[in-house]
């Protein structure tokens, strides 16, 4: 879509357009969709840290149930 509205700016400012488009329009239009961009461009780490740190939560959980495991095995003998 950005690459529409910015082709339709490009032609609409060299006058190489067949109808009238809205110059004020297309400038919004552009700055909407470069923001939407940048938006999901700034969450992406967000998710990978926690992605991250679901993956450490696991192996902590995990190490916890072996370590569980084998310090309740002499209990069991007495």
């Amino acid at each position: 879509m950005g690459l529409r509205l910015l082709i339709t700016l490009y032609r609409t400012i060299t006058g190489d357009i067949a109808y009238s488009a809205d110059l004020t329009a297309e400038l919004v239009a552009l700055t909407i969709s470069i923001l939407m961009v940048c938006s999901v461009l700034l969450i992406v780490p967000i998710f990978r840290r926690i992605q991250s740190t679901n993956k450490e939560l696991q192996l902590s959980e995990e190490s916890h149930k072996i370590m569980t495991y084998y310090t309740s095995i002499p209990s069991m003998l007495y």
